[in-house]
């Protein structure tokens, strides 16, 4: 996929790909998610997405999966192709580790409208996923699984997912 950039001494074309942060397949589903810790600032914010906060658009380029129609469709049919999968198999995530205050409802909602939409998968839910590896009594060769068990040995307990929100 081509692109011109916003160079403004020349026209440039960025050629390369835009950078995917996980990739899983499996035989039904390709999950292509883009990750944003955003731990020790104020979070995700809906000032990174286009339609839904547009008073700050400098921000939103680092969402450019989300925000461009054309990197999207690009980025979807490349993976598609490479791995060989159907692209309605292709499945879009964001993995949030800290959202910015009041902000985490818009942006699941505005994503989930998003075609294709996109699942966002904040803090909270991946610890509860995390504790019901670790609730197993088979053994993983985890270290995140490995301390979840530590902790809860500990009488550590992780907020829900409900209670996050």
């Amino acid at each position: 996929m081509r692109r011109l950039t916003k160079k403004r001494g020349r026209p440039e074309t960025q050629e390369h790909g835009y950078e995917v942060d996980l990739v899983g397949a499996r035989q039904d589903a390709l999950v292509l998610a883009s990750v944003k810790s955003f731990f020790g600032s104020k979070g995700v914010a809906k000032t990174g997405f286009r339609g839904l906060d547009d008073s700050k658009p400098k921000q939103q380029t680092s969402y450019l999966i989300f925000n461009e129609a054309d990197v999207r469709e690009g980025i979807i049919n490349q993976a598609a192709e490479r791995y060989g999968y159907d692209r309605a198999a292709v499945q879009l995530r964001l993995y949030v580790g800290n959202f910015a205050k009041g902000h985490e409802l818009a942006i699941r909602q505005h994503l989930k409208a998003r075609v294709p939409p996109a699942t966002v998968v904040g803090l909270a839910e991946i610890i509860e996923h995390v504790e019901r590896q670790a609730s197993s009594k088979t053994y993983r060769n985890d270290p995140v699984v490995v301390m979840m068990k530590v902790l809860k040995k500990l009488g550590w307990s992780a907020p829900t997912a409900k209670s996050a929100r």
